[in-house]
């Protein structure tokens, strides 16, 4: 189904603790920084912390038969699952599966993950024999999901490239900070919410 910013009066979030916000101060997650910027568009974030990518759907799917026409959907996941060593290949076949359904019912948005940084190490995310495959992992996750979008004509946010891998935008190495949150915001406002077209 086709997502058209214009008429979207309600967006609907799901994701894990990137999306719910963990690691910003309250108030301050991207989410809530979208629906202070656009009161007139209700932002109702269902991101959960360790959610799966299997629990997301499961979410998401009671909203299928009750959406209203006014209503758009957003999902990002993927990170939970690579770093608790969930095989890649099943990942992104149960995934191709789901985002191609979920697209014919709802109009759909897809989030691409941010990249960790070392310090997730230090901080418990992963350990560091891990690091490099998970990030490599994290990186096809992305490219497959930002092919799949481009396929179904979906609209993705891609947050690896807007947060610079770098320890001053992180929390911990895996979340974002409250700096790291307001560029998820700002890449997230681009396509969420452009600015209307000119007359021609």
């Amino acid at each position: 189904m086709k997502w058209d910013p214009y008429k979207i009066r309600k967006i609907h979030f799901f994701g894990d603790s990137l999306t719910a916000g963990y690691g910003a101060l309250f108030g301050k997650g991207w989410v809530s920084l979208l629906e202070t910027a656009y009161p007139s568009t209700s932002c109702i974030n269902h991101g959960a912390c360790g959610n799966m990518f299997r629990d997301m759907i499961d979410e998401i799917h009671p909203f299928l038969s009750r959406a209203e026409s006014e209503e758009a959907f957003f999902l990002m996941g993927g990170t939970n699952d690579i770093l608790s060593a969930v095989r890649l290949s099943w990942l992104m076949s149960f995934a191709e599966k789901e985002i191609s359904l979920l697209a014919k019912s709802i109009p759909l948005a897809v989030g691409l993950p941010p990249l960790p940084t070392r310090t997730s190490c230090i901080t418990g995310w992963q350990t560091e024999q891990a690091y490099n495959q998970n990030t490599k992992d994290l990186l096809q996750w992305n490219n497959f999901l930002k092919t799949l979008c481009q396929s179904l004509s979906i609209p993705w946010i891609d947050f690896a490239a807007a947060l610079p891998q770098e320890d001053h935008f992180y929390y911990d190495g895996l979340h974002p900070n409250t700096v790291g949150y307001e560029l998820f915001f700002k890449a997230a406002a681009a396509v969420l919410f452009p600015p209307p077209e000119p007359d021609t």
